[in-house]
């Protein structure tokens, strides 16, 4: 780099593999965290690195909603100190709130969640400036440290996700992108990514995960999934899709209200199932000038809106769902790694029955039960991200079909002498929290 400038990029996570993102950017003495991704597993070795590195960070840049970004934030924040400001566009910050709470109280729902809770979310996403696209903040370095010029942050489209961002970030005449997980193509509901605009940075840093990868075209990828479902649905299945709050739900949720209302399925229920569904939706219907310019444009003109559904049934529990009564449905629930939520309750309930399906609109997280269901069927004769969700055990086949141990946790009120030794526990805590107040 030039000589008065030092420039040092240091991966904490997220190189030469597939764990989440995070990296340490440092120019001269100011240090920028890029993304503080965790899994839905929230094993607290993963984000290790990162916490060792909690003191020194002046400000963190957020790129996209969901966990593999910033799912470390709250954690970070709640229980390590973190302070330093955090800057994203309004749909990160939002949606990146709608996820996080919907994952507490996922994994609430079946046990203690001692990663973060609800105030650890709420403290996490105060600290965030939320951001528009061309918008220019100057960052000025803490910790008693002082920079000879101010560092400058500029978020730009990403596409990908909704709000997704790159990030430029300047001082003086350098400058350094950061883009990871864009889109170049122009999708349902979100603009291209603008990187190529960009005219040589002093560095780059990008991710080439996919790089190899050559996705079928997108017409040809949305008939395979619409004439699946309506298979499955008119053979008497359901369908279950599971989907990440701050995901590519609304992509999903655009292309199955239009096709429900272009196949007449309306027989069939189409359900968004998650801890936060009305509010994912509320926020999509009230943010169309983030969207691509057809739907920003149809808005404008007429006053439609394309999150104004007809079909869509939003449920926030299993028991909701239970009440739009029995009959074949498609239910696009959280979490999509199936470690907690009602995807893996569904998940396990469904599995008995041979004519349900399981889609996954990606990959997801390695190291997940999503994973090693796509792993065990991964050797069937079907369709891309097809996944039955029962292996016909009884086909004939030299081989007996894969099985998978799936571990619930549910709460259970507690009764009797459990319930009186918990109360006993509880007192005891008490009081002697209240002796050393008293000390």
């Amino acid at each position: 780099m030039d000589a008065g400038n030092r420039i040092q990029f240091t991966p904490l996570n997220g190189a030469h593999s597939e764990t989440p993102l995070s990296y340490l950017l440092e120019i001269d003495d100011f240090k920028i965290l890029l993304d503080c991704g965790w899994n839905d597993k929230l094993d607290l070795a993963d984000i290790q690195p990162i916490v060792d590195r909690v003191p020194e960070i002046d400000a963190v840049l957020l790129s996209h909603s969901d966990t593999t970004h910033l799912g470390a934030l709250p954690y970070l924040v709640g229980k390590k100190g973190l302070k330093a400001p955090v800057y994203a566009t309004l749909p990160v910050h939002k949606m990146g709130q709608m996820y996080m709470y919907d994952h507490y109280l996922s994994r609430q729902a079946g046990e203690d969640q001692t990663a973060f809770d609800l105030d650890d979310v709420d403290a996490a996403f105060a600290l965030i400036t939320p951001l528009k696209y061309s918008q220019h903040v100057h960052l000025t370095a803490s910790h008693g440290r002082s920079t000879s010029a101010a560092v400058t942050v500029t978020p730009y489209n990403a596409g990908h996700l909704l709000g997704g961002t790159l990030w430029k970030i300047s001082k003086e005449t350098e400058d350094v992108v950061y883009a990871v997980d864009f889109n170049h193509k122009k999708e349902r509901h979100l603009n291209g990514t603008v990187l190529e605009s960009f005219n040589r940075p002093s560095l780059l840093i990008t991710d080439a995960f996919n790089a190899a990868n050559r996705p079928p075209a997108r017409a040809a990828r949305d008939k395979e999934l619409t004439d699946t479902v309506a298979k499955v649905l008119r053979g008497g299945g359901s369908v279950l899709i599971p989907i990440d709050t701050a995901g590519r739900v609304l992509e999903l949720v655009l292309h199955l209200e239009q096709y429900w209302t272009v196949a007449k399925l309306a027989s069939y229920k189409l359900v968004l199932l998650t801890n936060v569904a009305y509010n994912t939706m509320e926020f999509a219907k009230s943010h169309i000038e983030w969207m691509n310019d057809a739907i920003s444009t149809t808005f404008d003109q007429t006053r439609t809106n394309a999150f104004k559904t007809r079909h869509l049934h939003l449920c926030h529990s299993v028991e909701e769902l239970a009440g739009l009564g029995p009959g074949p449905k498609l239910v696009m629930a959280s979490m999509q790694s199936l470690e907690v939520g009602p995807a893996r309750e569904l998940f396990v309930t469904w599995a008995t029955n041979p004519r349900n399906l399981l889609l996954f609109p990606d990959m997801g997280q390695p190291n997940t039960l999503a994973r090693e269901v796509m792993r065990c069927t991964a050797a069937a004769p079907q369709a891309p991200d097809a996944q039955r969700l029962h292996r016909q055990a009884h086909q004939a086949a030299p081989h007996a079909a894969p099985t998978l141990a799936v571990a619930m946790r549910q709460r259970v009120a507690l009764v009797g002498e459990e319930l009186a030794r918990h109360n006993e526990v509880q007192a005891a805590e008490a009081a002697e929290a209240a002796a050393v107040r008293l000390a």
